[in-house]
């Protein structure tokens, strides 16, 4: 690949071999094209033939048509020829480059592979004579670090249309290809030149270059994996881990607005006896919930509790639908001394909150029970109600936190198929 500024020119030149007519003559010396019947390379301006039988047709690959107009950085560009090309050490590596002009604008070439798009533009601006360049493995340009990937020979297998440059030369070109993640940089070595060639390439998904060709063109599937192909979603990882801190951070907030917004509500309390020999059943006053989806808070205080526990068989009864909800509560608190020095553990108090409790009127039914010999005890309770639940902001931070390990392993896949075995993810 070579880049010049061209001018096109009206000129109705024809292949000397077998005067096929040229579609898109250039004006510049170094200009060829290559005749689409025999495969000549010719200069529209000389009567003979450069080359013969160096081309042979590629059958059985996608190719867009010669003339198709793209659109990149608000500019519109022409295809006016193609190269196929090959890995000289690996037969089945075989992509196509396609050439493209503008009527003022520097050359720049969509290079296709396995239905994975990249647009690669010259860099002028890197000069480095052939042997100057030691560190082989990587490369920084323009404060972005890329990393070695490979390396090839690049055979030319076929050709179409017109070149500004003597594109044959490239037949034999030696190709390093650093990567950093959907950009690839590419160095050439060429026989003819004293310097290295450098470009850089952004890899285009079908779909966003589809947008851009004209006529429209039905675009192949995309096969396997490239180096340089970006992760399936547009946001990569990293931004979509700090996108997440930010919504559960928001979520926070929002909950802590919330519960000072909707703020909890006394709505029944009370106090009632326990004793070993009297494990009635206890039913509170009647009292009413206000809205629907509530959480509704128990808190117990136990009297008279040293080294001992009580427990409880709880029911929250709708009195207007009947409905019940069953459940438990225990608590249990021991002291004492050992070494000279106090110790305790367990509570006296004990809260629990009943989810998702409908607007209604409601009687709490407990039956509690302590251990036999137990001196009788007094228990404290408080009922409150409040709209709302910090467990839905938890169930959102678990759901959050599931997407993000799971985008984590599919990346890791992702990569290895990529990098190869040996590439680790999460040290990047």
């Amino acid at each position: 690949m070579l880049t010049n500024k061209i001018q096109l020119k009206t000129l109705k030149a024809s292949c000397p071999s077998c005067s096929t007519a040229n579609l898109f003559p250039f004006e510049e010396a170094e200009s060829c094209t290559v005749c689409s019947n025999c495969r000549s390379i010719y200069k529209p301006s000389e009567p003979l033939a450069l080359r013969k039988n160096l081309l042979k047709e590629v059958k059985d690959l996608f190719l867009l048509p010669l003339g198709t107009t793209f659109q990149w950085n608000k500019e519109s560009y022409t295809i006016t020829g193609y190269v196929v090309k090959r890995e000289k050490e690996d037969s089945a590596a075989v992509w196509i480059e396609y050439f493209l002009t503008h009527a003022t604008l520097p050359n720049i070439y969509i290079s296709c592979y396995n239905g994975h798009w990249t647009v690669i533009t010259y860099l002028p601006d890197i000069v480095r004579p052939k042997g100057s360049v030691k560190n082989r493995y990587n490369m920084t340009y323009q404060k972005v670090e890329y990393d070695f990937q490979h390396h090839y020979t690049a055979q030319i297998l076929d050709a179409q249309g017109c070149f500004n440059f003597p594109f044959y030369e490239d037949d034999e070109n030696k190709v390093r290809e650093f990567v950093n993640f959907d950009e690839v940089l590419i160095w050439e070595e060429n026989k003819q030149d004293e310097n290295l060639r450098f470009y850089k390439g952004i890899y285009l998904y079908a779909n966003d270059l589809k947008k851009n060709l004209s006529p429209a063109v039905k675009m192949p599937k995309r096969i396997g994996y490239v180096a340089h192909q970006p992760f399936y979603f547009p946001l990569n990882p990293r931004s979509f881990r700090l996108m997440s801190i930010l919504l559960v951070l928001c979520m926070a907030f929002g909950m802590v607005f919330w519960d000072t917004f909707f703020e909890r509500k006394s709505i029944n309390e009370g106090r009632l006896e326990v004793s070993t020999e009297n494990p009635n059943t206890i039913t509170s006053r009647p009292f009413t919930v206000a809205y629907d989806h509530s959480i509704l808070n128990i808190e117990a205080s136990v009297y008279n509790m040293a080294n001992d526990w009580i427990y409880a068989e709880m029911a929250l009864l709708n009195t207007q639908t009947g409905e019940e909800r069953y459940f438990e509560m225990e608590t249990e608190f021991y002291s004492g001394y050992e070494g000279g020095e106090h110790w305790s553990e367990g509570d006296k108090t004990i809260n629990g909150n009943i989810q998702y409790v409908d607007a209604g009127t409601y009687v709490l039914e407990a039956t509690p029970k302590q251990a036999v010999g137990s001196v009788p005890k007094t228990v404290q309770f408080r009922l409150t109600s409040q709209k709302g639940s910090w467990s839905i902001f938890w169930v959102l931070v678990g759901i959050i936190a599931l997407i993000n390990i799971t985008l984590a392993l599919i990346g890791d896949y992702f990569n290895h198929k990529k990098r190869g075995e040996e590439y680790d993810t999460f040290k990047q």
